[in-house]
């Protein structure tokens, strides 16, 4: 084979390489200034959490959520685990049964109750230090319940469980895809 021919094929090659994305310097995009990435799943996170009417106004408000020009969405309750820290039971892999592939009130044991209240490593949250504040209020998860709950985690203990949709709780928006 001559050098023509050689030079050809790795041109062809580079081509097809770039244009499946392959190369050059197309690794994963960063996330938008201000949002963080967590250790356990890798999942970006919004900056702030906040305070919401009910679970339908929080799927809205991650939708709406205009950061980076990026789909944000609500985290289902598997994702939301991955923000547990410090509480063994409820960690992603921990005893509590409830994952995005067992949702039914079944998959609720006795490790679901979380750990001792405030005392998680995050200034009493079982949370990572990036969120930082206060964590008051439970987070809705965008994983649907029992007719008219969702699920959601109360970070002051570490706890999984559904609460009635028009309640009052945090929303923390998770970068898709």
């Amino acid at each position: 084979m001559g050098r023509p021919l050689l030079a050809a094929t790795a041109a062809l090659f580079l081509g097809l390489a770039l244009a499946c994305g392959k190369g050059g310097d197309s690794g994963p995009e960063p996330p938008p200034e201000g949002a963080w990435q967590d250790a356990a799943c890798g999942l970006t996170w919004e900056p702030d959490i906040g305070l919401i009417d009910d679970q339908p106004e929080g799927i809205a408000h991650c939708e709406a959520l205009d950061l980076g020009g990026r789909a944000w969405r609500m985290p289902t309750i598997g994702e939301l685990r991955c923000l547990v820290e410090g509480c063994d039971a409820t960690v992603v892999g921990g005893d509590c049964e409830v994952t995005d592939d067992c949702t039914e009130l079944g998959c609720v044991t006795s490790a679901c109750d979380g750990c001792d209240l405030d005392a998680g490593p995050s200034g009493g949250c079982y949370w990572p230090e990036q969120l930082g504040g206060a964590c008051g209020d439970p987070l809705w998860s965008g994983t649907p319940g029992d007719v008219d709950r969702a699920w959601l985690i109360d970070f002051r203990e570490g706890s999984l469980g559904q609460d009635e949709i028009p309640e009052r709780h945090g929303v923390l928006c998770v970068l898709d895809g």
